[in-house]
């Protein structure tokens, strides 16, 4: 076997914009990768508006090429890990007016499974980097509401209430795009679940 060298590596266009921030480095490091050795390279991630692509999935699909030839992956970007941590994008005084400003047609609703608690709940979005700006109980139905905010990759803002009753609960988001909205409700089915 001759040794490998010529690394490179793509990503397409996908829904966040997410791409390499530099190109690989394995050749740069070690020259050509000599038959039996191995080299673990860690590639920084970003996102970029001129990688997007609107609507679809989160597939994220990436060629890796080297003298041997180019091997095409595929796997699923997980919406939950692409959103951003630190303090909310927004003053919860802002939450109300941010989500009348957000077209109704670009909301999603889900229902979730049953939760333990508030609190639980409130934890677990914490853990996904989903920020609870207000919390209320709704009397009428027995539930306990939270309104929450994140940001993503992109910049683009998510807002979400999330409502826990004891016999499980419902998620509405709104975002700039439907197709966002509707990822993020299916990913708060696998968070809180």
């Amino acid at each position: 076997p001759a040794p490998l060298g010529g690394f490179a590596v793509q990503l397409n266009k996908n829904l966040l914009g997410i791409t390499n921030q530099r190109p690989l480095e394995v050749d740069a490091h070690l020259g050509p990768l000599q038959p039996g050795a191995n080299v673990l390279e860690v590639l920084p991630l970003t996102s970029s508006p001129e990688k997007v692509q609107e609507g679809g999935s989160l597939s994220l699909q990436v060629a890796i090429k080297n003298t041997s030839g180019v091997f095409y992956f595929e796997d699923s970007i997980l919406l939950t890990q692409c959103l951003l941590p630190g303090p909310p994008p927004m003053d919860p005084s802002e939450y109300p007016s941010r989500w009348g400003a957000k077209s109704p047609a670009c909301q999603a609703v889900a229902q979730l499974p049953s939760a333990t608690s508030p609190q639980s709940v409130q934890e677990r979005l914490a853990a996904a980097n989903l920020t609870v700006l207000h919390k209320k109980r709704i009397e009428s139905s027995g539930a306990d509401a939270m309104y929450c905010c994140g940001r993503l990759v992109t910049g683009e803002v998510l807002l979400c209430e999330v409502q826990v009753l004891p016999q499980g609960g419902r998620c509405a988001v709104r975002s700039e795009k439907l197709t966002t909205s509707q990822l993020l409700a299916t990913a708060l089915q696998s968070v809180l679940s």
